[in-house]
């Protein structure tokens, strides 16, 4: 009997257009963070996944999940992507729930994939114009309504296709909502050493790098090619997504953040002026 299985097809987007371009130890590298950033997320997240690289692409999978895997594997994959962005490395990333057989070859040395579920997760990530991470209505259906509804708010957006689009930065999220008065214009002394510290900073550098890419491609009055529109279509979602108020935090504290030493850091807890 086939297993069914919550599968994430993630890649990179411009891959090739990098392989023409950079070096050799550039792409090493890239390849080396995009690999690195799932074995993070296997660390701060305590689901059984699987995973599978190839040139450009990486296949996360749990195998016969419950309904109540669902939030913990949509978790782990927008949390892929937000590290993902946070070494602006761009990607996209389609979720769907079906058949997908992963088995070694008759003399052991190769892994044999295949199944319905990553080619509806190949076709249905082709037809996506934007940056982000989707969730097909076959994996929505497994979960169930109960369990979707439940964690409707703030989550994702849905498409009358019933196509989940996710909400890549929920530590923001969070972090906005415990926010007061007192601290509104204030930097990021305020998560040090806290729990939330981990999340929040990856999230912030890869919030910076689409508003900062999408503003590079406005400054050039680029609105319509392929590329630009992605980034586009994904600031758009952004400013829906987020509560009220959220998208304009963020904007702010993401400057509170740089990548130094390969990692997040707060670089800034001072008071920002408007």
């Amino acid at each position: 009997m086939d297993d069914k299985c919550y599968v994430l097809l993630i890649d990179i987007l411009g891959f090739t257009e990098l392989v023409n371009t950079k070096g050799a130890d550039e792409i090493l590298d890239i390849i080396t963070k995009f690999l690195g950033s799932f074995e993070w997320i296997e660390k701060m997240v305590k689901v059984n996944i699987s995973s599978i690289y190839f040139s450009d692409s990486v296949i996360l999978w749990q195998r016969n999940p419950a309904k109540e895997d669902f939030l913990k594997f949509t978790t782990a994959s927008v949390l892929s992507f937000s590290h993902l962005l946070a070494y602006q490395i761009p990607c996209r990333g389609t979720i769907t729930y079906g058949p997908f057989i992963v088995k070694p070859d008759i003399s052991n040395k190769y892994d044999i994939f295949f199944g319905r579920a990553l080619i509806e997760a190949y076709k249905a990530q082709s037809k996506e114009k934007w940056i982000g991470v989707t969730v097909c209505p076959s994996a929505v259906e497994h979960a169930g309504a109960s369990i979707i509804n439940k964690y409707a708010g703030g989550h994702f957006l849905i498409r009358n296709d019933k196509t989940l689009l996710l909400n890549p930065f929920l530590s923001i999220q969070r972090a906005y909502k415990k926010v007061t008065k007192k601290i509104v214009n204030q930097g990021l002394d305020w998560v040090r050493g806290t729990p939330l510290e981990r999340f929040l900073l990856p999230e912030l550098l890869a919030f910076k790098f689409i508003l900062e890419t999408a503003l590079t491609f406005s400054d050039r009055c680029d609105f319509s090619s392929k590329v630009a529109s992605k980034y586009h279509s994904t600031v758009s979602f952004l400013q829906k997504v987020l509560p009220r108020g959220c998208f304009k935090w963020a904007q702010k504290m993401c400057n509170c953040v740089e990548m130094k030493f390969g990692k997040p850091l707060i670089i800034d807890p001072k008071k920002i002026i408007d």
